[in-house]
């Protein structure tokens, strides 16, 4: 079952709010982080709503949480796993533009889905599992402009 919780961090200082929200994201399984600027009369700082699976937090090195690392080369073809570094490289861009960790962005196992199944379409994005509308319009157009390019770029 999912769960959500937010946190406000003042652009003033208090790097207590801060370290509180890092503190939480690290130990819980977190699906989705949503991250906006808020400036008005009462407030101005950045508002983060955390989407997280509820009675799941993480221990330490030896928990359920700990999978091993997913070698992608082995479980893409050549091509696919080509797609799926250029979809890493634009995730990275996007993260720093953003201001979002890149699996903020898209994990690892989302892009995977999208190398594999190339996607067309923004509607195309939506059913990958945790992909949603807000993400779909903040960096769909990137990710497909990269699968669409996928055929030109081959070549080189």
């Amino acid at each position: 079952m999912t769960n959500y919780t937010s946190f406000f961090v003042s652009a003033f200082a208090e790097a207590s709010a801060a370290d509180e929200c890092n503190a939480f994201i690290r130990s819980h399984r977190i699906l989705t982080v949503e991250k906006r600027f808020l400036d008005s009369e009462r407030a101005t700082g950045w508002l983060f709503l955390v989407e997280y699976l509820v009675g799941q937090q993480k221990e330490g090195q030896g928990s359920q949480f700990s999978s091993p690392r997913v070698d992608y080369r082995t479980i893409l073809s050549e091509k696919d796993y080509e797609l799926f570094n250029r979809l890493r490289t634009a995730r990275k861009e996007l993260a720093d533009a953003s201001g979002n960790p890149v699996y903020a962005v898209f994990t690892n196992e989302q892009l995977s889905h999208i190398a594999r199944s190339r996607p067309t379409l923004p509607k195309d994005l939506l059913s990958i599992a945790g992909v949603g509308e807000a993400r779909v319009a903040q960096y769909g157009e990137r990710m497909l402009k990269v699968v669409g390019g996928s055929g030109s770029e081959a070549g080189r």
